[in-house]
């Protein structure tokens, strides 16, 4: 380590005393202005390059993006209505069973159910109606505990495409065949696209009528 130090000490002194450094020269140091001068950057076509493909870029993100969130809407618009449909469902088949009669008139837009009660089974009060009301490819069905539609404004169904909901099929004696009612709903909120049709049918048995 001395050794090396003494080295050092007498290539230092022989540089000095020859009017030369050790250390290689210290380059000039250029202006501010000068290295303002020659700073690198962008053109600006590369500007323009670069904003053209981050836009095409974009605008495909954007598209993909609003068709997802206008398909997931549809979805649950859609799902709303079979959802719709199948708690109207569960609600005609709990009144079929219960009623004794059907009001005159009966037609497949129109239902009225008779209800046992202190007069016997007759419209009164107690009854409810069913009907579709609506036009084109878009109807909608009610409910209103009246024995007329008229003034009806609980929708439990919409977006049926088709108002022949109802069809009342007499019992068969001979088969001891209950009568019963063919409730049949079709129901797609855009009529345009069959793919979308959802389409829910049942017959329920009016278990009160008179026994044949």
């Amino acid at each position: 380590m001395l050794r090396w130090l003494r080295w050092f000490r007498e290539q230092g002194s022989r540089h000095f005393a020859g009017g030369t450094s050790p250390f290689p020269p210290t380059p000039p140091t250029r202006s501010l202005r000068e290295q303002a001068a020659c700073a690198a950057g962008y053109s600006v076509v590369e500007l323009l390059t670069v904003m053209s493909i981050l836009s095409v870029i974009l605008g495909g993100l954007v598209s993909v993006f609003v068709a997802g969130s206008n398909a997931d809407a549809d979805l649950n618009r859609r799902y709303q209505a079979q959802t719709d449909a199948r708690i109207a469902m569960d609600k005609l088949r709990r009144e079929v069973h219960r009623a004794c009669n059907v009001g005159a008139g009966a037609s497949s837009t129109q239902i009225t159910f008779y209800f046992l009660g202190g007069a016997g089974c007759i419209g009164d009060s107690q009854s409810i109606s069913w009907c579709v009301t609506g036009s084109g490819s878009r109807f909608a069905l009610y409910r209103i505990k009246s024995t007329s539609c008229a003034g009806a404004t609980a929708r439990y169904a919409d977006y049926l495409i088709s108002s022949s909901v109802f069809t009342i099929f007499a019992g068969d004696a001979t088969n001891h065949a209950l009568s019963r009612l063919h409730v049949d709903l079709n129901i797609n909120r855009t009529p345009n696209k069959t793919v979308n049709a959802y389409h829910l049918a049942d017959d329920i048995a009016f278990r009160n009528f008179t026994r044949l």
